[in-house]
């Protein structure tokens, strides 16, 4: 498994919005592509995609509550995120299903 560092410093409340909710909607708009495509190419949803959306949906409502909590509060936030990433067998992906 590899650590990598995604977010490490001191945001004021603007730039935090900015910052997380533009990785957030990069997020929801991977997945509302890849709905799309399934829409197109199956003729139906993918739920998996839709789940995800809506999680996300929640995620970005919470850090937009926390930015303007900040912000009323006139503090900054500090971030700090991390990506684990880690190799999964070929044989699995194989496996899943679209």
């Amino acid at each position: 498994m590899q650590k990598l560092k995604l977010i490490d410093e001191e945001f004021a409340p603007l730039e935090f919005r900015e910052v997380l909710s533009n990785l957030l909607l990069s997020k929801i708009n991977f997945y509302e592509k890849k709905d799309f495509s399934s829409l197109i190419r199956y003729g139906k949803h993918d739920p998996l995609a839709i789940q995800k959306i809506e999680e996300l949906k929640l995620v970005l409502k919470s850090f937009l509550e926390i930015s303007f909590k900040a912000e009323k509060q006139q503090k900054e936030l500090i971030v700090r995120s991390e990506i684990q990433i880690s190799l999964k067998n070929p044989e699995s992906l194989s496996n899943k299903k679209i």
